[in-house]
């Protein structure tokens, strides 16, 4: 609530502590939903998936873009960052 509020009076997030038009959202997103929601916004694109994180999360979103890129006029490139 306090997130929400601070945004309300300065229009920062107060995770990120930048101005923003939207907020932090928490938990784990639901995958499914942002893939189908980009394949519906950017048809017949190719869509960069750009990961540095957790190895595991990297080949959940590997998957996940092998699997919405067949039979699909939307590629979904994945591409991984190891610093």
């Amino acid at each position: 609530m306090a997130q929400i509020l601070y945004h309300k009076d300065t229009g920062i997030d107060i995770i990120t502590g930048v101005a923003a038009t939207t907020l932090t959202k928490f938990g784990r997103p639901n995958w499914q939903s942002v893939f189908n929601a980009m394949k519906a916004k950017h048809p017949k694109t190719t869509v960069g998936v750009l990961f540095c994180g957790a190895p595991l999360l990297g080949k959940v979103l590997r998957k996940l873009c092998i699997k919405f890129s067949q039979g699909s006029k939307t590629k979904f490139e994945f591409v991984s960052e190891k610093f």
